[in-house]
């Protein structure tokens, strides 16, 4: 895992990655499954809606529970993870971190 990623992980902005892998494999076992994908995503993004602290998270997955198009959030939180990393890439390019970095970070964002 990059450095960018490792940050986000670690700090309070962690449920944008894992609200995106949940999502993820809401849709694939929808597929598999044979349930219908929109309607599936739209009863998970609800029910994480009132589990993630983040408001935009919270915002973005209340509009995705009504929307015609959930696949479209899933497109909006990996984007905007997407940034996320770009930016923290940019500002830690040399950075080298460590575990007790990486405790301090996690500790400082609960």
């Amino acid at each position: 895992m990059n450095t960018a990623l490792q940050i986000i992980h670690a700090s309070k902005y962690r449920e944008f990655p894992d609200t995106l892998l949940t999502l993820e494999l809401c849709r694939s076992f929808a597929r598999l499954e044979g349930r219908k994908v929109g309607e599936s995503l739209r009863k998970c993004a609800k029910a994480l809606s009132g589990k993630v602290n983040n408001r935009n998270l919270q915002g973005t997955l209340r509009t995705m529970s009504l929307s015609l198009f959930p696949e479209s959030e899933i497109t909006r939180i990996r984007g905007c993870l997407g940034k996320m990393e770009a930016a923290l890439t940019r500002e830690v390019r040399d950075v080298i971190l460590t575990e007790d970095n990486l405790k301090e970070l996690a500790e400082s964002a609960a």
